[in-house]
């Protein structure tokens, strides 16, 4: 997946490259940049490692999709576990969510503020530099992502999950229809 970071990166060496620069490769990464890139990747194998053991240890609490039940855009910010299950907004992906995409907006903003200050292509000499700030609070943010996964949400999922996956699609119930389509 390319995120804020490489699109940033890509766009300053291709800026450079066709603006002839000798080295287009040859510009700074600010440490905000690499901050951002350890905490996005930490979050992404720690949300992962908490989810997979979810999964294997109450497959019948965590909502599943598949080709008889696909998923949808808004589950993204649903909770994935419990009765509450693709019903109730997670406010930590929520949250982190809306921080990212106004850190992501604002970076771009600089980037673009940065390139039209500059008269030439050999002028661009790093990434914009931001405030650590903004860097510990999207390091919060994830760290409320991650530990909210952690607890354990009661009940079953309702509909399709990672228990009754295949034999939904073996054989559905009477009456079962994927909540996924229904309005």
């Amino acid at each position: 997946m390319v995120d804020r970071d490489h699109l940033a990166f890509l766009g300053h060496f291709w800026g450079r490259l066709l603006g002839g620069v000798d080295d287009p490769l040859g510009f700074s990464l600010p440490s905000e940049v690499l901050g951002l890139i350890g905490i996005t990747v930490g979050a992404g194998v720690a949300s992962g490692v908490v989810k997979s053991s979810k999964d294997a240890r109450a497959p019948v609490r965590i909502a599943a999709s598949d080709t008889t039940d696909p998923p949808r855009f808004g589950q993204m910010f649903l909770l994935e576990e419990g009765e509450f299950a693709d019903r109730v907004v997670d406010i930590t992906k929520l949250q982190n969510f809306v921080f990212t995409l106004t850190l992501v907006v604002a970076y771009v903003a600089l980037s673009i503020d940065m390139i039209g200050n500059v008269e030439s292509a050999a002028d661009i000499t790093g990434l914009p530099k931001f405030s650590s700030s903004f860097l510990t609070l999207l390091g919060i943010s994830h760290a409320a992502h991650v530990v909210g996964k952690i607890p354990n949400q009661t009940g079953s999922s309702p509909g399709l999950t990672l228990a009754n996956r295949q034999a939904i699609a073996a054989a559905p119930p009477a009456g079962w229809a994927p909540r996924n389509t229904q309005t």
